[in-house]
């Protein structure tokens, strides 16, 4: 890709990482502990070349300007060394963003897969940065609150689960100065000479096992350990220690004479045997007892030996299987029947425990497993890690009324006695799907059964106000600004719902750019001039005396610069100035919004950014809104990388704050329009007759445009003419109007655009522009389509 594109398919370096994206972003989302990856050169100093990050909005892709250099970064050298195909994982550090530690802290141990290219040299690196320390904490949940458990590895790092439930932080030994000393059932377990085995620390009982494992790396080389109290883990034995020497007391009673000939040969005996169960540890009891006796005494060591093997299993089995938790615990073994099933799984399916234990995991979920070993494979975790969690998935079950229940699985690989057991810990999600398909409803609902209309209905509105003529009566044109903003009232109101529930599901996309905020604030000042002048107030810029860029999504910006700005003209004084300004403050940009209005009451300020709060102003009334403006532009602004902070002063008035970090722009070429093109002829894809009739006359002086209502009828005008340009609405009731580009007969030449009420990102490259139509106002998407038809004529 010398020339910046691909040989063998023609596609760009752009293209590519466009691509990369995608995938990346589709693994973070199937793996929650995995918070960044990256592909990084070889060559150019380490450059990362595509880069997906887990944020507290989502997963983002970074932006190319804002990529990075790691060169200079341990792990980038070790995988250089490493061999090609070949995983290797870095010690856990602290995660380093710019050269600075990550502020959220993140214990990090970052998978790198080494890639050649074909003449075997080094292209580069994935890396794959993984949350060590949820790993750790998603598998302490799996085990008991009983249990007190430790995990440690190779290193030294150690994380504690205490007896309460509590987690300990994870405790890094290796890079941590003057890190506390690790528990000591750490050098009790070093000690042993066996991968597995009972240990004692001080008044514990501690059952342990460790693994090697396959890789070198210290941090993969995993030891955990579980810990109950001595008098708990001996209790049994004590009470089978009673019930013996009870027993043997009514004997003698019963059979006194006849047992005084036999005393020497039985009672002594027996009395050595009792004294031996009373002083000798588990492990020595099992191994001491004179099991060898050909005698009645050897037949009771037998027997008691067999109970104290049984109850050393019994505890093992306890990490597995645990009653009276809300999630269903459920134990298969190697052929995949069931061994164990507790009441909460009774519970979800309908079966009892006696039921179904012998059973096959295949009647709970036939859609998943077979009804034979080969079923286990889709749940079988990597063979080299004993202490392995298995990862969240969603699959559809089967209860006993044959009834379909969605769950929420995860599956751990456990080694009792010598044989492969699968715990598994089951999770109804009934609930959740009915919300997940409530909340998709209510959003289609809100997005094309209100927002679409309303859209049509500005968007008409708008032209009528542009082509009645002057002489048309003053009240008819009360009435048309009237309905105007009345329309942009609610538009707003549907806008602040939906992106309130976006971000809150975490699906906002942003579109970054350089930006002069100079240029930001006055495009601001210029759109929200007219709802400040309604007001009685005045709106002043404030601008820097040098260009100040940074990397925002302009319409974001906008977004959050119109909700300041209309919060300061609300709360202002009649005849009153809310500035508007850029300046620089330290290292960062900041653009601010200053009114010399009530200023926000003390009681209130610490609910300002919470949604639906308002607060309560005069004779406990409230100014209008939803009480999201504040909390939406708080999420904005974080998303981009920003910050909002606020000053304000009861009787004196507010400011508000955006900070940003100033970039360095790059310029880029900007190539000349092509000659012009005399009536291109396009296809409308639009179920909203009004909406297409509005949009067809906007555009009839430059450009021709059909309407189709369905797909069918789309499909029928694209066999029948050649479309310069085709406009689609996503929405078109049940079906998909973005099906529509697999049907285009030149895609790569033809001018495609989204213009749709739904606000989401579309990834498919083929689209050359997306329009959002409550946030675009009509007049403004055909600016936007005659601008972009100019460019590609």
């Amino acid at each position: 890709m010398s020339d910046g594109s691909n040989p063998n398919d023609g596609s760009t370096l752009d293209q590519w990482r466009k691509r990369l994206a995608t995938i990346f972003q589709a693994v973070l989302r199937q793996h929650p502990e995995y918070f960044q990856i990256r592909l990084i050169l070889a060559a150019e100093n380490g450059k990362e070349i595509v880069r997906a990050d887990r944020t507290a909005l989502g997963i983002r892709v970074t932006a190319p300007e804002r990529l990075q250099e790691k060169a200079g970064e341990s792990y980038f050298r070790f995988g250089m060394n490493a061999r090609s195909g070949q995983v290797v994982f870095s010690n856990i550090t602290l995660n380093r963003e710019e050269g600075k530690v990550d502020p959220r802290n993140i214990r990090t141990i970052r998978g790198i897969l080494p890639i050649d290219d074909a003449d075997g040299n080094r292209f580069g690196l994935l890396v794959i940065n993984i949350d060590y320390e949820m790993m750790l904490r998603n598998a302490f949940r799996l085990i008991a609150d009983r249990y007190h458990a430790v995990a440690i590895n190779s290193a030294g790092d150690f994380m504690e689960r205490q007896r309460n439930g509590k987690i300990e932080d994870l405790r890094l030994q290796s890079t941590e100065p003057g890190a506390p000393s690790p528990p000591p059932v750490i050098d009790a377990i070093a000690e042993a000479t066996s991968e597995e085995g009972l240990v004692e620390v001080g008044d514990e009982v501690a059952y342990f096992f460790h693994d090697s494992g396959k890789f070198a790396q210290e941090a993969t080389r995993m030891g955990f350990s579980l810990m109950v109290p001595r008098a708990e883990f001996d209790e049994p034995v004590s009470r089978v220690q009673k019930q013996l020497v009870f027993t043997s007391l009514v004997a003698s009673t019963i059979f006194s004479l006849l047992a005084m000939l036999l005393a020497r040969f039985v009672v002594n005996p027996l009395t050595s045997l009792t004294n031996q169960i009373s002083h000798a540890t588990r492990r020595e009891l099992i191994e001491t007892l004179p099991t060898d006796r050909t005698d009645e005494i050897g037949d009771i060591a037998q027997s008691f030996k067999k109970r104290a093997e049984a109850l050393v299993d019994s505890e093992i089995r306890s990490c597995a299987i645990v009653d009276n938790v809300m999630d269903g615990l459920i134990l298969v073994n190697e052929e995949g029947r069931i061994e164990a099933f507790n009441r909460s799984c009774e519970r979800m399916f309908g079966y009892k425990a006696d039921e179904i234990i012998g059973e096959h995991i295949s009647k709970l979920m036939p859609n998943r497993f077979s009804d034979g070993e080969e079923g286990l494979e889709e749940i079988e975790p990597p063979q080299d890690d004993d202490t392995f969690s298995g990862q969240l998935r969603e699959t559809d079950a089967t209860t006993k009324n044959g009834r379909t229940l969605p769950i929420e699985i995860a599956v751990c690989r456990l080694n009792l006695s010598g044989k492969t057991k699968y715990s598994g810990v089951i999770r109804d999600i009934t609930a959740r799907r009915e919300l997940e398909r409530a909340r998709a409803e209510f959003v289609a609902t809100v997005s094309h059964e209100l927002r679409t209309p309303l859209t049509s209905i500005r968007g008409a509105l708008v032209l009528i106000e542009h082509i009645l003529p002057d002489t048309l009566p003053d009240k008819a044109m009360r009435m048309i600004e009237m309905a105007q903003k009345n329309t942009k009232r609610l538009i707003m109101l549907v806008n602040d719902i939906l992106d309130f529930e976006k971000l809150q599901a975490q699906k906002t996309a942003f579109r970054f750019a350089y930006a002069d905020l100079n240029h930001e604030v006055e495009t601001a000042v210029e759109l929200n001039g007219t709802y400040a002048q309604d007001r009685g107030v005045t709106l002043q810029a404030d601008l820097s005396d040098r260009p100040l860029v940074a990397t925002v999504d302009k319409e974001r910006l906008q977004q959050v610069l119109a909700n300041l700005i209309s919060n300061g003209a609300k709360f202002s004084p009649g005849g009153g100035t809310v500035k508007v300004g850029v300046s620089r403050n330290g290292r960062r940009a900041q653009i601010y919004v200053a009114d010399h209005g009530e200023g926000i009451p003390e009681h209130f300020r610490h609910q300002i950014f919470t949604p639906f709060s308002q607060a309560v102003r005069g004779e406990n009334t409230k100014i209008g809104g939803t009480g999201l403006g504040l909390a939406i532009s708080k999420k904005l602004i974080e998303g981009m990388g920003g910050a909002i902070e606020y000053e304000t002063e009861e009787g004196v008035g507010t400011t508000f704050r955006l900070l940003f970090d100033i970039s360095e722009p790059r310029l880029d070429e900007i190539s000349p329009p092509g000659s012009e093109r005399k009536r291109p002829l396009g296809l409308h894809l639009e179920d909203d007759p009004d909406f297409a009739e509005v949009l067809r006359v906007g555009l009839e002086q430059d450009l021709q445009l059909r309407h189709a209502s369905t797909l069918d009828e789309a499909r029928s005008q694209l066999r029948e003419n050649a479309f310069d340009f085709i406009i689609i609405d996503r929405a078109m009731g049940e079906e998909n109007g973005l099906d529509l580009i697999d049907e285009i007969p030149n895609p790569e030449t033809t001018t495609i655009i989204v213009l749709t009420a739904i606000d989401e990102l579309i990834e498919d490259l083929r689209v050359d522009m997306t329009l959002i139509k409550s946030k675009t106002m009509t007049t403004s998407a055909i600016t936007s389509i005659l601008g972009l038809m100019k460019e590609n004529a």
